[in-house]
């Protein structure tokens, strides 16, 4: 009796742990993001060990989540297209839904994860863009709490691939002195 063959007759929680399962070799990988059950192949797309094929496969699936995850996980850090991709289909949509995911995946990383240190300098830029306008999907500045944007100014400052275009206009537009600072820090940095 072979693992691979009795995916079908697994209960969803046998799912889960084995698309949590670094280990597990590809085809299983495969055979798990072919099931139907959605929330293993979110845990198959957090994997760290799942290969390139698998990857793919889930990229091309419909929606966001499972494209946030990978590039959050840093399964695409050489890939800046995936990136561009992810914020020109979903970006306004991610940002509304869920700022910590919208985060996660462009600005920040945490120490599980990698991919946001890769975001391209002009994506960071139109985030920055897209969050000081009126149309913003969060309101633009007036429509936000102002923890969160100052938060989120502080973020993209902050940011390895921020450009010094946006680090000067931070620094002319926000009256929080701790973002102007940091933006002031980047301006002499990337001077």
């Amino acid at each position: 009796m072979s693992l691979i063959d009795n995916i079908h007759n697994m209960t969803n929680a046998e799912l889960n742990g084995l698309a949590k399962n670094r280990y597990i070799p590809e085809d299983i990988q495969l055979a798990i993001e072919a099931h139907p059950y959605r929330l293993a192949k979110q845990h198959l797309s957090w994997n760290q060990g799942i290969t390139p094929k698998v990857a793919e496969k889930l990229w091309d699936r419909k929606g966001f989540v499972l494209k946030c995850n990978l590039v959050s996980q840093g399964k695409y850090t050489g890939q800046p297209e995936k990136y561009r991709e992810l914020y020109a289909d979903h970006g306004r949509r991610i940002m509304r839904g869920s700022w910590w995911r919208f985060s996660s995946v462009f600005l920040q990383s945490h120490r599980w994860e990698s991919g946001a240190d890769y975001t391209p300098s002009d994506i960071i830029d139109k985030i920055y863009d897209s969050l000081i306008s009126d149309d913003s999907p969060l309101g633009g500045s007036h429509g936000c709490s102002q923890y969160f944007f100052k938060n989120s100014m502080r973020k993209i400052v902050e940011h390895s691939n921020c450009s010094i275009e946006t680090a000067v206009k931070i620094s002319a537009t926000t009256e929080v002195p701790e973002v102007r600072k940091a933006a002031f820090d980047k301006i002499a940095k990337l001077s």
